[in-house]
């Protein structure tokens, strides 16, 4: 792993898009063949942020995980805040990254070089009756609901070791 360069790529899309976009991504990266990369999708259980994907979070279900992984994505200098909203509502840890963005509406131009803007995205694991409380904290402190804010999203998680709960 510390030999060579690693990149990650997080995106939300449709349902009805994923076997396409796993064909173009695995043709155009050459995923197919061995050491390349690796590429998998998961489902989320809630989406608040994008106006394309807005979710609501459900406490209860049949196959619902005991925790669920928090994905928040904020402009950079922003994880801090992110993760202070989440200890209001009692998340214990979190791990921020660097990245940068994409969207074509985000992107500009200074003395025609594309700037694109840096991001962090700050990843918690939270049991999953906390994901609605922290989310909404995260959601209102960061205020989500304006575009180009910011998203935060959830995935299952199927299994959790080392996680402290209790501080």
């Amino acid at each position: 792993l510390d030999e060579s360069k690693k990149e990650l790529m997080i995106t939300l899309a449709p349902k009805e898009f994923e076997s396409d976009i796993h064909e173009k991504i695995t043709e155009k990266m050459k995923l197919d063949k061995k050491g390349l990369g690796i590429l998998f999708s998961a489902d989320t259980s809630s989406v608040c942020g994008s106006r394309l994907f807005n979710r609501a979070f459900e406490e209860k279900g049949e196959n619902m995980s005991e925790y669920q992984l928090l994905v928040t994505i904020v402009d950079r200098d922003s994880g801090d805040d992110v993760v202070a909203a989440a200890r209001k509502e009692g998340a214990k840890g979190a791990t921020i990254l660097h990245g940068r963005g994409t969207g074509t509406t985000e992107i500009s131009k200074l003395f025609n070089i594309e700037i694109q803007p840096e991001k962090e995205i700050v990843l918690l694991v939270v049991e999953a009756e906390k994901v609605h409380p922290v989310s909404e904290s995260i959601r209102t402190a960061m205020d989500l609901d304006q575009p180009g804010s910011g998203v935060v999203f959830s995935i299952p998680v199927n299994q959790v070791t080392g996680l402290v709960q209790n501080l």
